[in-house]
């Protein structure tokens, strides 16, 4: 008797990757080094594989001696903690499983015009490192931090603000359901401004990383430009072009098969079947098992649940239980003011004792806006700003959650957060309709944190990830109040609540306070303000 515990299914965890993003210097063996006399420097990296005649080659044998680092510390093989599930789950992932050094054109070290001198004796690469797919456990975090204390202590190396680093999130090659994008979004965008305090504000003065809350279709109020809703091009059945709307990027229900599933069974008979579970009032789970006879004993037929004779099929049912509906509904009538029901959720209250005051939500001028674009002009980066690239008023956190939690489908979710010509913060692109489609990897990436090399690049990592973490598994009524406190950061009501209090709330704690001593040490420098105690803002 096989007496072993059975395996018991669930949701998979979920995994996350980085991108490092920073300029490497360099000089020939012979050349002096300006910056020799400062104590504590490490060693500049010496080229000597590379022709002075072609000294533009030399981000090749830079990108190597990157890579043979970590080789030689075991990081193309060893460090993977990610186990596959099935071959599917590792045909999808194995691309993924190994660090890559790559370069990335948009990182540059500007020599003409630059305010140290010193940038100038230098030959200069572009870097960007990809970490692999890892799962969301604590000895993953701390492998990034190890790497970026093995490459900054083996070689120099800058970060300006050309730089950036990326944070994917996903489920291995599981693709995130409609209601988890439904939420994953709106926690996006009703935490952007308060987690944009914890990053260097001249990050959002750059074109690549556009805010949601003011240049997302959602903000500007551009018309939806779903793939799937064009007419179809030669040879492509509307049936086959709009697959994600009908098929690939709507819910999966208590009982069914994950994303992934459908995937490998998407013939027309299939996507017609799960069709009729959408119609309206059709609640149950879509089963298709070919091979079982119906009762009668004739044909091999889909098995479905009892289904009304309903001749309109409902667009993008609705899952949110009675309590949900009627604050998006009382949301829409507001139009994005902020507000909240008597009585709804119970008094907030602090968790754990903090070391800074609240840190006050900024509300910066287009003037503001653009002078801290204008810091990353001579980077290449700058955010064109509104005489060039449509900025919508910020509709507010509640208006912006209605629309989400309406969408019918994930790719309509990754519509309504587009960013006209550029990414945004967040970017949800591999969501889109012809990403879905074709299966591409299914990722949420975080744009917004400047180039880091140091502690906060582990912390920033898990940050986003434990957002995502919240989105997806808190209870509804925890959920929404979570939205409501960052709703009420902002005018007119001012709640005493700010990106620390938030990462408390998603039971981030070690961030937390690692992110009060990050805004302490840089509070002047990004002239961020406390909130007075008057106002609620405590210590």
């Amino acid at each position: 008797m096989d007496n072993s515990t059975p395996k018991v299914p669930g949701p998979k965890r979920l995994t996350f990757g980085v991108e490092l993003e920073f300029m490497v210097p360099w000089l020939y063996p012979e050349a002096e080094d300006p910056l020799a006399d400062i104590e504590g420097l490490p060693p500049v990296l010496r080229v000597v594989n590379t022709p002075v005649t072609r000294s533009y080659e030399a981000e090749n044998e830079v990108r190597d001696i990157i890579k043979k680092l970590l080789e030689k510390h075991g990081l193309k093989r060893d460090v993977r903690a990610l186990r596959y599930s099935s071959a599917a789950e590792e045909a999808a992932l194995a691309r993924y499983a190994n660090w890559e050094v790559t370069g990335d054109a948009t990182v540059n070290e500007p020599l003409y015009d630059n305010k140290h001198e010193w940038v100038t004796k230098y030959g200069w690469v572009d870097v960007e490192i990809q970490s692999p797919v890892e799962p969301d456990i604590p000895v993953a975090f701390r492998i990034i931090q190890w790497v970026c204390g093995l490459l900054t202590s083996t070689y120099r190396m800058r970060v300006n603000p050309s730089c950036g680093l990326h944070v994917h999130v996903g489920r291995g090659a599981e693709r995130f359901s409609l209601t988890e994008m439904r939420r994953i979004s709106s926690l996006v965008w009703a935490a952007e401004p308060l987690l944009a305090t914890l990053n260097d504000p001249a990050r959002q003065g750059n074109r690549h990383t556009l805010a949601l809350r003011d240049r997302s279709a959602m903000a500007t109020g551009e018309p939806l430009a779903l793939e799937h809703d064009a007419p179809p091009g030669p040879g492509d059945g509307q049936e086959r072009a709009s697959l994600c709307a009908r098929y690939l990027a709507q819910d999966v229900r208590h009982g069914e098969q994950p994303v992934s599933w459908r995937y490998e069974n998407r013939d027309e008979d299939q996507v017609l079947a799960f069709e009729r579970t959408r119609r309206a009032g059709c609640w149950g789970p879509f089963y298709y098992d070919p091979d079982r006879e119906n009762d009668d004993g004739e044909g091999r037929e889909p098995v479905l649940p009892d289904d009304p004779d309903v001749d309109e099929p409902r667009k993008g049912e609705s899952v949110l239980d009675a309590a949900i509906e009627a604050r998006v509904a009382k949301a829409a009538e507001a139009s994005g003011a902020s507000w909240v029901v008597p009585g709804a959720f119970p008094p907030w209250e602090q968790v754990r004792e903090r070391t800074i005051p609240r840190i006050r939500l900024p509300r910066r001028t287009a003037a503001q806006r653009q002078a801290l674009a204008a810091q990353l002009a001579p980077y290449g980066c700058a955010d064109p700003g509104p005489e060039v690239a449509r900025r919508g008023a910020d509709p507010g956190v509640w208006a912006g959650v209605a629309l989400l939690q309406s969408c019918a489908s994930s790719c309509e979710v990754a519509a309504r957060m587009r960013t006209a010509g550029s990414r945004g913060t967040v970017d949800f692109g591999a969501y889109a309709c012809d990403a879905v489609r074709a299966g591409r990897r299914p990722t949420i990436e975080f744009r917004g944190a400047e180039g880091v090399l140091g502690p906060w690049a582990a912390t920033w990592a898990a940050i986003c990830v434990g957002l995502v973490r919240f989105a997806v598994g808190a209870p509804p009524d925890e959920f929404l109040a979570v939205v409501d406190r960052c709703a009420r950061a902002a005018p007119p009501d001012l709640l005493a609540y700010d990106a620390v209090d938030l990462l408390d709330d998603l039971a981030l704690f070690a961030e937390a306070e690692l992110a009060e001593r990050r805004v302490r040490a840089n509070r002047r420098r990004w002239g961020l303000e406390w909130v007075k105690r008057e106002e609620g803002g405590g210590k």
